[in-house]
């Protein structure tokens, strides 16, 4: 038995399906008795075959704040970094990126890069805060809730 393939000099194959996604995981259970540095607070595991690269758009709810009712604990940093995977050729790694004093609003938006020239696989960054100690809050479960959108970058 044999196979045989024609080719036609110049025909392209058909391009692979778009990949352009992200999962997202959020962190529970702080322990807010103290202060605290660099605690990861989301995960995001980030795929992409998208030719323009992609962006990541972050939107803080509570603009980088834990609240309780009108209780706040606000967070003295946040950080966008790399925890591991591929990041696609041509696009830059997040290194240590200052996302809370880079807030546009409430929003934060990563871009990598306009062009990959690789595809991103199993790609995971972390958001990491540090807060200060909040003493005298009253005990109660503080939250921030944290809208992260992948789009094809432009």
């Amino acid at each position: 038995m044999g196979l045989v393939v024609v080719i036609k000099p110049g025909a392209l194959s058909p391009p692979d399906p778009l990949v352009n996604t992200m999962q997202c995981q959020g962190v529970v259970g702080f322990d807010f008795s103290g202060s605290s540095s660099n605690e990861q607070i989301a995960l995001f595991i980030i795929n992409s075959n998208a030719v323009n690269g992609f962006d990541v758009s972050f939107r803080f709810a509570n603009r980088c704040k834990f609240t309780c009712g009108t209780r706040e604990i606000p967070m003295t940093a946040v950080i966008l970094d790399k925890v591991s995977g591929v990041l696609g050729t041509g696009l830059a790694e997040p290194i240590d990126l200052d996302v809370l004093h880079n807030l546009s609003g409430d929003e934060f938006i990563w871009d990598p890069g306009a062009a990959q020239t690789t595809e991103t696989v199993n790609y995971i960054v972390e958001l990491r805060a540090s807060w200060a100690n909040p003493a005298g809050k009253l005990a109660g479960f503080y939250s921030e809730a944290i809208t992260a959108v992948i789009s094809v970058g432009l």
